[in-house]
């Protein structure tokens, strides 16, 4: 967020931020695909499997277009606001 009301943004600190999501990714993800077969039972894994698909494919387009939204309507600075407050929103879900 800093980085993007700057003056001069860094393009390297894109990368950088792109890096980390991806590695935090890599290792999340294989565990929450994991938890599917300990959570139902083997005759409901195909339809976990298609609500997981499909909550993935809603969020792929549905998301950005929230998001450019937000950003046409006010600015860089809201959007990565209201990013954030959604990701501590997360957090405090998680830690309840």
């Amino acid at each position: 967020m800093a980085n993007s009301l700057l003056p001069d943004p860094q393009l390297w600190v894109v990368y950088l931020m792109a890096m980390m999501f991806a590695t935090a990714d890599a290792l999340q993800r294989p565990s929450a695909e994991a938890i599917t077969p300990l959570v139902l039972e083997h005759d409901q894994l195909p339809a976990g499997a298609a609500l997981n698909m499909s909550r993935m494919t809603a969020g792929a387009i549905i998301g950005p277009a929230i998001g450019g939204t937000i950003l046409a309507t006010w600015g860089t600075s809201w959007a990565y606001g209201l990013d954030a407050a959604t990701y501590v929103i997360s957090l405090g879900f998680y830690l309840a």
